[in-house]
């Protein structure tokens, strides 16, 4: 993951089934990657999770603060710009 991250791809996480995880959240798979790639800083993560994701699936009105976008606004508790804890949760703001 460094080297794809290293070299400017454009990443995008998403949850593919429970084989996984124990639960389809997005929150839980940034925890794993946070945990196992902890270089990589959390704003990449969250735009691996949201604009990234938008942008692949072709869903430009989502995923950014920008002109006519319509974001989700999601609070994630026991967080800040260096570290997403076990015990943090995603609470839905709008």
């Amino acid at each position: 993951m460094y080297m794809l991250h290293d070299q400017n791809c454009q990443l995008t996480v998403g949850t593919d089934s429970l084989a996984s995880n124990d639960t389809l959240s997005i929150l839980e798979e940034l925890k794993v990657l946070h945990i196992n790639f902890p270089k990589i800083a959390i704003k990449d993560l969250l735009t691996f999770a949201t604009r990234n994701g938008a942008q692949y699936f072709g869903w430009d009105d989502l995923g950014t603060f920008t002109k006519k976008a319509k974001p989700g606004i999601i609070n994630i508790t026991h967080s800040n710009s260096e570290t997403i804890e076990a015990k943090s949760e995603a609470i839905r703001v709008i």
